[in-house]
């Protein structure tokens, strides 16, 4: 006897339904077919996707433990589980998915980034660059590993990394204000105040209330 599968108009309808935001419906739809078809992933995959576009974080990791029971080698369901576990601060429980993205994607880079900063949080720092600078190995431009592994590295003797490592950031992403004044504060590090001065008014510049970015270049004027 033929396994029932479902139609390709019934997958269609559901990804028009996430393509334009229906979340709620989207959620309704998709529990129901999982119930119906318990057995195809994809259904917990849009399930989930519906459950994070509304926030629900504790929707989502239920619906992600199914998936992988339906299929174990599942690294997007894995990644998506271990994002919705750090968005709770759950860090000990996000750690193990991540490692286990990486061991069935060696080259995803996103999963290299938020390794480092699950061990950043738990205070291994060492373990934690070490994952960061393999996201970067990977993927070179990648401006969230940037950010963390140039501001992470500023106060502990690699104020020169950084500062490469932020000046890529502000290449990559010229209008990104957050960007400019991290890169202020390493210019302070390696006493580049002038550097340091024009760093802080591009911040500000792009993003006026910035308040940190302010004070900074108010102690600089003085």
């Amino acid at each position: 006897m033929a396994i029932p599968q479902p139609s390709q108009q019934d997958i269609q309808s559901l990804m028009l339904l996430l393509k334009t935001g229906k979340y709620d419906e989207l959620e309704e739809k998709s529990r129901h077919f999982t119930k119906r078809f318990p057995k195809v992933l994809g259904f917990y995959d849009l399930l989930s996707k519906a459950q994070i576009g509304q926030k629900d974080l504790p929707g989502t990791i239920r619906t992600l433990k199914k998936a992988l029971k339906v299929k174990p080698e599942y690294a997007d369901g894995e990644y998506n589980l271990a994002v919705a576990y750090m968005s709770l601060g759950k860090i000990k429980e996000a750690i193990p998915h991540l490692e286990n993205v990486v061991k069935q994607k060696p080259e995803h880079f996103q999963a290299y980034n938020n390794l480092g900063a699950c061990c950043i949080q738990q205070e291994e720092l060492d373990k934690g660059l070490s994952f960061y600078r393999r996201s970067l190995e990977i993927k070179p431009d990648f401006v969230p590993t940037l950010m963390s592994l140039g501001a992470k590295i500023r106060d502990h003797g690699m104020a020169e990394e950084s500062e490469q490592n932020l000046q890529e950031v502000t290449k990559l992403e010229p209008k990104f204000a957050i960007g400019h004044y991290s890169l202020g504060l390493t210019k302070l590090v390696l006493e580049k105040t002038d550097e340091a001065k024009v760093c802080f008014e591009k911040a500000l510049e792009l993003q006026p209330n910035i308040i940190q970015a302010k004070a900074a270049l108010d102690k600089l004027k003085t």
